[in-house]
């Protein structure tokens, strides 16, 4: 249904006149009444978790993004399947991201960023993940469902930092670590949540505040060809 709602999009998004009929859903004649400024259309994105949707993602140049619950393993074979699937086909158009989206909390000092963080980060995973699932996860092993030995480990904030699950420190730690998973994923873009838990606002603006100012400035300097980076194996 998924991969039949975004080729409806991308069609009435591409086509002056745009009709479909498939297995879930049919259209006929469809027409923009605001012309799209982004050309062929707005840059499309896709949480990526079984065989077919890397395929589709990669296949059709639309840009992948990875979340923290699976650990790095499974996503960086999730990276390298995308980045196989894409240079067997070479599709048209501008070239897609691969993306890693983390919890984010920076505070002036290793030590503040630690100590008011922690709380927040075994408070969000205390809430959620349980037996729940997004999507199914075929042979990626991208599964969102927490047993009981993940949620211990992202519990444990430490292991989470150490792992690359949370990202938490000082502004010069936090270069150090987006740089890291960068490279251990393979990703060229990184996507940052500033409120979770019990954060305050006076917290969460101060942490964007210091990510703004201290590390996006580093991290522009930081380039990764994620189409073209080697395959884990190799």
């Amino acid at each position: 249904m998924t991969l039949e709602a975004l080729h409806i999009i991308k069609g009435i998004w591409t086509h002056e006149s745009f009709s479909f009929e498939g297995r879930y859903f049919k259209c006929k004649d469809i027409d923009l009444s605001i012309p799209l400024v982004q050309k062929p259309h707005p840059p499309l994105w896709m949480p990526t978790r079984s065989k077919d949707s890397i395929e589709e993602a990669a296949c059709t140049g639309v840009s992948t993004v990875q979340w923290v619950p699976s650990g790095m393993n499974a996503v960086r074979k999730a990276f390298d399947e995308y980045r196989d699937a894409y240079r067997r086909t070479q599709p048209a158009g501008p070239k897609p991201h691969i993306g890693l989206m983390r919890e984010l909390y920076v505070a002036e000092s290793d030590r503040e960023a630690r100590a008011e963080g922690e709380f927040h980060w075994k408070n969000f995973w205390q809430r959620r993940g349980g037996a729940r699932t997004y999507g199914a996860h075929g042979s990626t092993g991208l599964s969102t469902i927490l047993d009981g030995s993940r949620r211990q480990e992202l519990t444990d904030m430490e292991h989470s930092i150490a792992e690359g699950s949370f990202i938490c420190g000082s502004p010069e730690t936090v270069v150090g670590q987006i740089k890291k998973i960068a490279v251990d994923a393979g990703a060229d873009t990184f996507l940052g949540e500033f409120t979770f838990g019990e954060l305050t606002q006076k917290q969460a603006l101060n942490s964007l505040r210091l990510f703004t100012e201290q590390i996006m400035p580093e991290l522009r300097k930081f380039e990764i060809d994620a189409l073209n980076f080697p395959m884990a194996d190799a």
